[in-house]
């Protein structure tokens, strides 16, 4: 996740005011581990970022949707502009995401997609330019 909001902060402008990573019980301590890196890199960009991990079931795609829509729906509300970064997503947690993106008209969907992924988990720079390519689903925008 850090290596694709980097993407989408570089490719794009977008630097977030707050975010919520969505993870699976099983998953949580991944969450935690990219809940610090997040922090880390937003405060290179002087931004003191609430990070907050939202629990989601792994297999309930319906309360996954209403979890993510019930985000979106408060964000959207209190005027914020709202992205979804479905990069690290599984398909179970993506498509309802896709969806609530759809419904409730959020203002981008990032994806960034490695060709090659051989150096996937490397940080964001370490991996060659020519290989990334960030999108904006939304927007139409890439990188």
């Amino acid at each position: 996740m850090p290596n694709s909001l980097w993407a989408s902060i570089r490719d794009h402008g977008y630097i977030p005011d707050r975010v919520y990573i969505c993870s699976s019980k099983k998953n949580v301590k991944g969450a935690s581990k990219n809940k610090e890196r997040v922090s880390a890199l937003l405060e290179g960009y002087d931004r003191k970022v609430t990070v907050s991990i939202v629990e989601i079931p792994e297999n309930n795609f319906v309360e996954i949707g209403n979890t993510i829509a019930d985000i979106v729906k408060r964000e959207k509300k209190a005027r914020n502009e709202v992205a979804l970064d479905i990069t690290s997503a599984r398909k179970a947690i993506a498509s309802p995401a896709l969806i609530v993106a759809d419904k409730y008209k959020a203002d981008h969907i990032f994806y960034l997609y490695i060709e090659d992924v051989t150096n996937a988990n490397r940080p964001y720079m370490m991996i060659p330019m020519k290989i990334q390519h960030s999108n904006d689903f939304l927007s139409g925008g890439k990188g």
